[in-house]
């Protein structure tokens, strides 16, 4: 097994905004120094989301094994999704 350096790795969240047509409307993409600190932001935005909106959501859904992704739909059909990916410093530089 290879021996990963942590000081090596970045984790990005990648927020992606959806219309009811499928179409990306919006993509962010927010730098996190571990996977722990990346799945705390996305439980974050799960719960405020759900204190704020829950009368306008439809679905939410969650996978911790599928590189930390959630999915939120909204009744008028705007989708968000987000996930966690590993990039090495210098890619993303």
């Amino acid at each position: 097994m290879v021996d990963l350096n942590k000081d090596e790795y970045v984790f990005l969240m990648m927020m992606q905004t959806r219309n009811a047509d499928k179409q990306n409307i919006d993509t962010n993409v927010v730098p996190f120094k571990s996977m722990n600190d990346a799945r705390r932001a996305i439980l974050n935005v799960i719960a405020n989301n759900i204190k704020n909106y829950k009368h306008n959501i439809a679905y939410i859904s969650y996978d911790a094994n599928n590189y930390e992704c959630a999915k939120i739909e909204y009744k008028n059909g705007v989708s968000k999704t987000y996930s966690v990916i590993r990039r090495r410093i210098e890619e993303v530089k």
